[in-house]
């Protein structure tokens, strides 16, 4: 069996139906998870994934993790261990989804307006379905908390309710998060 990373092209709707842990991605279907490969009889393909979600990680926790892949409408985020006392040793590569809909509250046009690849992001646990946790930062205080420029990768720092490059000058938005909500709130408070 196939190893597959998250992102990664099953085929086509043409040639699958996409099952448990795809995404169809135009009329690609693509891995949410990595894990191997199962074609069923069907023409159904899925994923199994290949190492378990750690035990220690519930829905409604809190978690930290990096923007690692955007697909629209969603984002692949690699989960970190939190400040609850996971160690480093034992843990596994874990990836989220963050869909679209769960950004902020509110409608949210494209996933790219609120987040970017390589944002550190702070995010609750919806649910884990078939060994995939389902992230939000909806509620007050989740988000970005680091951003890079997306020209030159250079940190992004809060002035005046803007992200700004310091190196190049860029400026961008983002869903922001504590610490970002922090210096935000201070600054309008003067």
């Amino acid at each position: 069996m196939e190893f597959i990373e998250p992102g990664d092209a099953l085929g086509t709707e043409e040639e699958f139906i996409p099952g448990e842990g795809t995404y169809v991605d135009g009329d690609t279907i693509r891995a949410l998870f990595a894990g191997t490969v199962n074609i069923g009889s069907d023409r159904c393909v899925s994923i199994r994934p290949c190492s378990p979600v750690p035990s220690s990680l519930k829905s409604r926790m809190t978690v930290y993790g990096r923007v690692e892949e955007i697909f629209e409408p969603i984002a692949l985020v690699r989960i970190a261990p939190s400040e609850s006392g996971l160690t480093r040793q034992s843990w596994p590569d874990v990836f989220g989804v963050l869909h679209v809909s769960r950004v902020k509250p509110g409608y949210a046009r494209s996933i790219k307006d609120e987040i970017r690849i390589g944002d550190i992001i702070k995010a609750t646990i919806e649910e884990i379905k078939a060994g995939e946790p389902s992230l939000s930062t909806k509620d007050r205080g989740l988000g970005v908390i680091k951003a890079f420029c997306t020209r030159c990768r250079s940190p992004l720092k809060l002035a005046g309710g803007v992200l700004v490059c310091e190196s190049c000058g860029n400026k961008e938005s983002r869903r922001l998060g504590f610490p970002y909500r922090n210096e935000a709130e201070r600054g309008e408070q003067g």
